[in-house]
């Protein structure tokens, strides 16, 4: 790992954990060195294209064709002028979001995605869940034309690398064609689609006694707002209207974590065990020393989760999230800390084999 990927690594740290003007200009510049970089070493790598190649050196080629090396695997252009505007969008769309908060009567009434999250979680009133769920999809709205631009910008990176759009180069990261791995989602949702339909048909009846058909029609969608999770990701938040066999058993995490004095740290501690059950070795001191696991109270910051690999001869492993004590941030964190053991068992491989 050179010193760029760790100037690279260290100002995309700071730009989501100090989020200013400044930060995102060392971010957006340090990616912008790091693509141009990566554009030189696939331009180089072209004149191999038709040789007969030892599998891992194909196989390591087709990585970088991909980006796979890039953080978020961007695909992007070879013009210097808009490899920059790529990367200053990348770090200014992060800022945005990272400090997003929907004010609906004035400064007094901000609330942040964690707040409106909980409102999700925590309140059953139709309209209560319904103005939360709108009011962080209007934080999105002054990304809009900085979004399209970026979606051309890197658009046209993934064809100047042979593949239609970043859809088709992420596609193709598996081992298989893109077409290939299209047909394999499909044979594997075809399996899965029987229970799933009757888990959806499921939670909308339930919804319906709950809310009223008015509200929840027992033959249509399920109005995304009443699920518990701001990406209608998953209908955990929501056991309570859902539960089968009431008072059968008790899966109330949140309740437990909080009457137990949970705080992140010691979510983070208690995910670290489980691993460590497993015969996984401790994590690194450092990790407790840079990760950020609670939102601090004087910056914004991106709270959504995610794992970094800082520095791979080092173990420089981190986790950025803002931590509470709720079940879904409890799971969370054994998601992340997944990616972190990934990384550790990776380390000591090429780049390119270290993506977690």
């Amino acid at each position: 790992m050179d010193e760029s990927d760790l100037e690279q690594g260290a100002a995309a740290w700071v730009s989501v954990t100090y989020i200013n003007d400044d930060t995102a200009l060392l971010s957006s510049t340090a990616n912008a060195r790091q693509g141009a970089l990566i554009a030189e070493l696939i331009e180089e790598s072209s004149a191999y294209g038709n040789a007969d190649l030892e599998p891992e050196i194909a196989r390591h080629l087709g990585m970088l064709r991909r980006s796979d090396y890039m953080p978020k695997h961007m695909s992007l252009p070879s013009d210097p002028d808009k490899l920059v505007e790529t990367t200053a969008l990348q770090a200014k769309i992060e800022g945005l979001y990272g400090a997003g908060r929907y004010c609906p009567d004035g400064e007094d009434s901000c609330k942040t995605l964690e707040q409106l999250s909980d409102v999700l979680v925590d309140s059953r009133d139709y309209d209560e869940t319904l103005a939360a769920w709108l009011g962080w999809r209007s934080v999105s709205v002054p990304m809009r034309a900085d979004y399209q631009r970026f979606v051309e910008l890197t658009t046209e990176g993934a064809q100047e690398q042979g593949f239609n759009d970043m859809g088709e180069m992420w596609r193709s990261s598996y081992d298989m064609s893109p077409t290939q791995f299209e047909s394999e989602v499909e044979r594997l949702w075809g399996q899965t689609k029987p229970l799933y339909e009757q888990l959806h048909c499921y939670v909308r009846s339930k919804l319906a006694d709950h809310y009223g058909e008015d509200r929840v029609p027992r033959d249509g969608p399920i109005p995304a707002h009443l699920l518990g999770n701001m990406w209608s990701q998953e209908w955990t938040p929501i056991f309570d209207l859902l539960e089968p066999f009431p008072g059968v058993g008790n899966l109330d995490v949140t309740s437990a974590l909080e009457e137990q004095g949970y705080d992140s740290e010691r979510i983070a501690e208690t995910g670290e065990r489980f691993f460590v059950s497993m015969g996984m070795p401790e994590l690194p001191e450092t990790f407790w020393q840079r990760s950020m696991l609670s939102r601090p109270r004087d910056r914004d910051v991106v709270c959504h989760a995610s794992a970094w690999n800082m520095n791979p001869a080092n173990n420089d492993v981190r986790i950025k999230q803002c931590i509470v004590p709720t079940e879904d941030e409890f799971t969370t964190i054994h998601h992340e800390l997944g990616h972190i053991y990934y990384y550790l068992a990776y380390n000591h491989l090429p780049n390119l084999y270290r993506k977690g």
